[in-house]
């Protein structure tokens, strides 16, 4: 559709085409399978009603070899409360209203350093209201609009550390620590440590870590490989 291609163009420009998509009310699934046809992002669609999830899974399921691999479809009852880890989402696409919607919690899975907000067929005020609700420094996100839509950009985290900045360490890690991602490149992209390894670089959300004769970059949020590129063996 051509939401659908206006979004894909987004994401593109955005670099976000890679990773994970949070849709929102994506009831038809008409979306989530336009992504995961014309991006490389996985999908995690969200849906209010239990057994409106159920019939949706089992249209995919029946219907496409997507579900499981690239469209996941998640029941989760309370909205303004979602079960997801911070910062993972490339992008968080608003695919229908509903009344329990929170733009605070949105951004709070939205990830940094160009993460993308899009808000899929709802009225400006609507829309207005859900970023007024963001709940972070007025110079860490930036609102776009055009003709076609609204979208909100972060943009880089305050004290988060990147390989030429001009300070020592990271100023937001802090104790007690968790992990918020699970996976990252396989044994094959990564150097056995016993050769002479180097720690990876980050730089803008991403990190870069060699291998015997790769150099592959990560998402640093959410440990989506972005890309792989050979390079020369030492000699």
């Amino acid at each position: 559709s051509a939401q659908s291609a206006e979004i894909v163009k987004t994401l593109q420009a955005a670099g976000m085409s890679h990773g994970f998509a949070l849709v929102i009310g994506d009831d038809s699934a008409k979306l989530s399978k336009d992504l995961a046809r014309l991006t490389k992002l996985r999908v995690l669609n969200v849906l209010p009603d239990k057994e409106q999830a159920a019939q949706l899974r089992e249209r995919l399921i029946s219907g496409t070899s997507l579900y499981g691999s690239r469209i996941h479809v998640q029941h989760v009852r309370d909205i303004a409360s979602q079960p997801f880890t911070q910062y993972f989402a490339n992008a968080v696409i608003v695919a229908s209203d509903m009344p329990d919607l929170s733009g605070k919690e949105l951004y709070r899975m939205l990830r940094p350093y160009g993460g993308v907000m899009i808000f899929q067929g709802l009225q400006a005020e609507r829309i207005q209201e859900l970023i007024k609700q963001i709940d972070a420094p007025a110079d860490e996100y930036v609102v776009k609009k055009d003709a076609q839509q609204t979208i909100v950009v972060r943009e880089h985290l305050k004290g988060a550390r990147n390989w030429n900045a001009n300070q020592r360490g990271d100023r937001r890690v802090k104790w007690p620590l968790r992990p918020i991602w699970f996976g990252g490149p396989d044994a094959s992209l990564l150097m056995n440590v016993g050769i002479g390894a180097h720690p990876p670089v980050a730089s803008n959300g991403r990190f870069f870590v060699t291998g015997q004769d790769t150099l592959s970059a990560v998402d640093a949020y959410n440990g989506a490989v972005i890309w792989t590129r050979p390079i020369p063996a030492a000699t």
